[in-house]
């Protein structure tokens, strides 16, 4: 096991307000990345997320009551499931925009994890509703990049396509330097003569990607620095 960073450290009080599913997801989330991985290392952990009215619960429920995590979560989505807000997830994902300073992959890490905790993670919504409400919320130069780099029109595209296309898009904003390794090294093969018309194809969806990356970055740059 790791030591936790304060900062890192979810507390769920025990208002209406609380997100109950949110903040079980993040629990997981925080065991696997410090490797609190069984069921004691998560029930000694718990306790420690719980402040005020959650903490006073969980301290009045005496010693012996819960013996595995299994009982735990049990009783606190007993308690507190019908107590603590009900989000209307649908609504949220189907409302999702871009934030001002937010990029591309940040964006969709969003909505993938609004999806991940939303009614339909385990009862999928069809592959054309989840593309509109993914690309519905997107900043205007998001779409023309990603339609250059769908070939014309990402709304042709699945939506596990447009999902694959934005981690390209990520890969080629974070690589300025190797951008430039890669086209002397592209000009080398070429002037060698050792390269396929391919291969050539390959070079020049990667040389694409790298600068619609650069440029990307570049605008999200200047608007973060106008706010």
């Amino acid at each position: 096991m790791k030591p936790i960073p304060l900062q890192n450290i979810h507390t769920f009080h025990g208002l209406t307000l609380d997100d109950l599913d949110a903040f079980l997801f993040e629990f997981d989330v925080l065991c696997q990345g410090y490797d609190y991985t069984t069921n004691p290392q998560k029930l000694t952990l718990f306790p420690s997320m719980l402040k005020g009215a959650a903490l006073h619960w969980f301290m009045g429920l005496g010693g012996g009551t819960i013996n595995d995590w299994d009982q735990m979560k049990t009783a606190f989505l007993k308690k507190y499931q019908d107590y603590c807000r009900s989000r209307e997830l649908k609504d949220e994902l189907f409302q999702m925009v871009a934030r001002p300073s937010e990029t591309l992959e940040e964006y969709v890490e969003n909505f993938q994890y609004n999806l991940q905790i939303s009614p339909y993670a385990n009862l999928p919504l069809p592959d054309n509703v989840l593309k509109t409400a993914l690309i519905r919320g997107m900043k205007d130069q998001w779409t023309e990049t990603l339609n250059i780099m769908g070939k014309g029109d990402i709304y042709q595209e699945d939506y596990a396509n447009i999902i694959n296309l934005r981690i390209r898009c990520s890969r080629g904003s974070m690589r300025l330097k190797p951008a430039e390794r890669n086209m002397t090294t592209r000009d080398s093969k070429i002037s060698c003569g050792s390269i396929t018309d391919t291969q050539i194809d390959n070079l020049l969806e990667d040389f694409k990607i790298d600068i619609l990356g650069m440029l990307m970055t570049q605008l999200d740059i200047m608007q973060a620095k106008q706010k």
